[in-house]
């Protein structure tokens, strides 16, 4: 970006050798300087993505009189230190041309007089694209203005092409007809190519420009885009300016915002041409310069409004999506190549639907401020990862690739396959711009390396038009998906591989018949469905989706006979203990077919084998003392369709939900929680296994011989989370892991003389909450759908991970031990040994390492788990206390 290479800086053929290299996929040494380039690897695509390099990075182009036959990396070095200066744009610095074209010409000035209020004539450039067709849509239904369609000339008429495009969208509608004007003419050219009376009665006529027409390229550079993007801009700026004053609406992108250089956030007011250096997209680059040029015709006077969209997906109703986009060939790519790139990109989709809605109403809602700038994105984002392992669940095999491995293959089938979705967009995979450490440009897009755009302004706004963006939810992605089929732009895929035939739950009705069937004793009259979001884990979303719909929460308010009594319930439906672990089983293959394998191999041993009915069970003993600390339970059932609980609707919990929210708890809420699920301990603590409960599932819970003989598993877990933990808590980590699982067979004969109790297995924040009465906190306890026999230290050992901070103090951790030992002592009568308590309590943590953790990392690759890295250092400083002064295990 600093300055076009020169002949005098020696880079060219250096630059050369390394580009050649990225395209014949070998390193720059192996690539000679003097042998011809067809016979390095470079085809005529390969040259076309030479020439682009040359173009976007050296700032000149080449010649046309260049013979291409024989051509080597010394004879085109010295055919562009040939280009004679000044004839060319070979001397003009890019940056210096982005500063040059961002200078509206002084003659674009809005004539005197107010805008008008309510458009009856709208322009609109782009209506022949994806957007630009819902746009035009949206404009005719939420106006009653006549649109007036620029289009460039063609064979067909616009109006044929206009109509046409709409109806492969499907969302063309008669009404429309009379109302579309459409008016064929060039924006590249001065007065967009028409006679100046014309142009005049142009001006004269419209109230209002929407300018979504632009050359979306993510492989041309900023010279080739700039004509179009950015001096066609400069003729529709001065139609907007002549005669009267018409607000104008740019529509742009939001790449605009991810720039390598400035703050690492960027809100709706922020300047984005100020680092414009680094933004490496010449398209981002073209948009920013556009930008430039509304926002100076602003200063001068020009009601203006700047729109900058995420990338769009399709129609949230239809599924119907743009087959041309990047998205959607990158995702057939992916499914053809049985591959995708291992990249930490967060996805915002916009459905186009809404997007269309979400820019009329903004921009036209009366306010007509002289600038005014919108970031429109989904809210619910989701993970790369978490799309690929979707498509996995939908049926479709795609393999994680590190990006390199994956360039590799894209670039070796390309050269075999001259349809391939990518062959256009090679250049943009391949790049790898200056400055930036090697890095591929994709990979500039990464989370960890991408600036943040905020949209608290638009939001707001959003909220005020009562708009909301539809969730990229997987009813979403299925829609998607399924219209690429129904299109053939992807392969279809057979229903049995797809999901399992319609279960049983999907016949479930949550009416009155139901409650009385299942809570007994009771005269419902009426059941009325509350909103209600619970939340969804990974998993959870994933199973629902793929299982059954019913699979999940369920907010219901009940009415009684006597008409006086209501009562809000949660509907829990649970998953099959088997569906849970297929959908892991895909997640696991994932992260590494190591680790697939090995949970293959012992998926029993990570307690989930019947955790569709345990939770039943629990709930359905009839101990007060237990009751005490857990969410009213009114019935429930399990049977060939499903498990089902009808339990309290939980509210005003004090700490509920808060393993976001609260970093560290304050020692009451610690407290409580020790002393409550002590007592929850106690009533099962020393019993022999089979009375604990009534346990369907006793014979289930997991010996600790069976734990230490998956030491596999246990290995691949490790291997996977490693990488993740280590920038956390140290290169240690590796070592201390390895000692761990290394120490099983120890450990589950120390483990085993030991007495246990029933645990809750999953006692941590986003589980539990506490009622208040007056002074006093008592503990409520949900989702037991994980318990089991076992130390009741590791309930403990979990809970100080999630809400202790990483600077463990030695005092607090032993308190607390302690205090869990005496609590459970006075509980159940029984004298229990310290040395031993606390023996116990440092085998728990270590299982935690061998274990959970591991799991929730697993989770953390797809889905990010932002409690965990907190919890990871706590854990790390409770083990380095336990190692320094009561038990080391290395």
């Amino acid at each position: 970006m600093s300055s076009a290479i020169t002949v005098a800086s020696g880079q060219i053929e250096e630059f050369l050798q390394h580009r050649v290299a990225e395209i014949a996929g070998v390193t720059p040494s192996s690539v000679s300087l003097s042998t011809a380039l067809s016979r390095l690897g470079v085809d005529s695509l390969g040259m076309l993505h030479l020439i682009e390099g040359i173009e976007s990075e050296l700032g000149t182009e080449i010649p046309n009189a260049i013979c291409l036959d024989g051509l080597t990396i010394q004879s085109l070095a010295e055919v562009l230190a040939a280009c004679v200066p000044g004839t060319r744009r070979a001397t003009v610095n890019l940056a210096q041309e982005m500063a040059a074209d961002s200078k509206l010409p002084e003659d674009i000035r809005p004539a005197p007089g107010p805008a008008v209020a309510l458009p009856r004539s709208i322009l609109l450039t782009g209506a022949t694209g994806f957007l630009g067709a819902y746009l035009l849509r949206s404009l005719l239904r939420n106006t009653k203005a006549q649109v007036v369609c620029l289009v460039r000339p063609d064979k067909d008429d616009g109006q044929t092409r206009v109509r046409r495009n709409l109806e492969r969208y499907g969302i063309w509608d008669d009404g429309f007809d009379h109302r579309i004007a459409i008016l064929e003419a060039d924006i590249t050219q001065p007065h967009l190519g028409l006679p100046p009376s014309s142009f005049d009665a142009l001006a004269i006529t419209i109230d209002v420009v929407f300018h979504a027409a632009a050359s979306v390229n993510w492989v041309h550079s900023y010279t080739r885009l700039r004509h179009t993007n950015v001096l066609a801009l400069r003729e529709l700026l001065g139609l907007a300016c002549r005669h009267r004053s018409k607000p104008f609406h740019l529509i742009s992108t939001l790449a605009v915002c991810y720039s390598m250089t400035g703050s690492r956030e960027v809100s709706e007011t922020d300047d984005v041409f100020a680092d414009v250096a680094g933004i490496h997209l010449g398209y981002a680059q073209s948009k920013c310069v556009a930008e430039s040029l509304v926002k100076t015709a602003a200063q001068r006077g020009l009601p203006v409004s700047i729109v900058r969209p995420a990338l769009i997906s399709g129609n949230s109703v239809t599924g119907i999506s743009n087959t041309k986009d990047f998205v959607s060939k990158f995702i057939r790519a992916c499914v053809q190549m049985g591959a995708a790139p291992d990249l930490d990109w967060l996805l915002d989709f916009l459905p186009v639907d809404f997007a269309a809605e979400a820019i009329t109403r903004l921009v036209l809602n009366g306010n007509l401020e002289p600038f005014r700038v919108f970031h429109l994105a989904n809210p619910k984002l989701r993970h790369w990862r978490e799309l690929i392992l979707w498509m996995n669940l939908f049926g479709y095999r795609v393999e994680l690739l590190h990006y390199q491995d994956w360039l590799h293959r894209l670039n070796a089938d390309v050269r075999n396959d001259r349809e391939h979705p990518l062959r256009d967009l090679l250049p943009f995979f391949l790049h790898r711009p200056a400055g930036q450490k090697g890095l591929y440009l994709p990979q500039l897009y990464e989370e960890s390396r991408r600036r943040k755009a905020r949209f608290d302004a638009t939001r707001e706004l959003l909220e005020r038009e009562d708009l909301t963006c539809p969730q990229l939810s997987t009813r979403l992605l299925d829609r998607y998906f399924e219209s690429y089929i129904d299109r053939k732009f992807l392969p279809p895929v057979e229903r049995s591989h797809r999901t399992d035939p319609p279960a049983a739950d999907e016949h479930l009705q949550f009416d009155a018949c139901f409650f009385n069937s299942v809570i007994g004793n009771h005269e419902v009259t009426r059941a009325r469905p509350l909103e209600f979001s619970g939340g969804h884990s990974v998993i959870g979303e994933l199973t629902s989706w793929k299982y059954g719909h019913s699979i999940g929460l369920h907010g219901y308010r009940l009415e009684f006979g006597d008409g006086q009594r209501e009562r809000d319930v949660i509907v829990k439906v649970k998953a099959r203990d088997k569906e849970v672990t297929a959908v892991g089983q895909t997640l696991a293959a994932l992260c590494s077919p190591a680790l697939g394998c090995a949970y293959e191999r012992f998926s029993d041993c990570l307690g989930l084998t019947g955790c569709d009915t345990r939770e039943l069970s629990v709930y359905q003993q009839d101990d007060a003392r237990f009751r005490r600390f857990t969410p009213g339970f009114y019935g429930g059932r399990s049977d060939h369709a499903r498990t089902v609980l009808v339990l309290e609707k939980l509210s005003r919990l004090e700490m509920m939900d808060s393993v976001e929210s609260v970093h560290t708890w304050p020692a009451q809420y610690i407290e409580a929680a020790i002393q409550g699920i002590a007592r929850l301990h106690a009533i099962w603590y020393g019993v022999q296994l089979g009375r604990a409960v009534n346990q369907s599932w006793s014979n289930q819970v997991l010996h600790r011989k069976q734990f230490a003989e998956a030491r596999d598993l246990w290995v691949a877990l490790a291997d996977h989370a490693c990488p993740i933990f280590s920038p956390w808590i140290g290169p240690e980590c590796g070592a201390i892991q390895s000692v761990l699982i290394e120490r099983l067979d120890e450990f589950w004969r120390l483990h085993e003389g030991m007495s246990h109790t029933l645990i809750h297995n999953d006692f941590n924040p986003r589980n539990l909450g506490f009622r208040r009465s007056g002074s006093e906190l008592s503990l409520c306890l949900y989702d037991w759908e994980l318990a089991t026999v076992d130390l009741p230290q590791h309930d403990l050992a979990e809970l100080l991970c999630f809400v202790l901070g990483a600077d463990v103090q030695r005092s607090d951790l032993l308190r607390y031990i302690e205090m869990h030992r005496t609590a459970l002592q006075d509980a159940t009568a029984q004298q229990i040994d310290d040395t031993s308590w606390v023996l116990g309590f440092c085998l728990s943590l270590y299982d935690l390492m061998i274990n959970r953790l591991p799991a929730y990392a697993m989770i953390h690759r797809f889905n990010e788990q932002r409690f965990l890295e907190r919890v990871i250092r706590t854990w790390k400083g409770i083990f380095d206390v336990v190692s320094s002064t009561i038990y080391s295990p290395l």
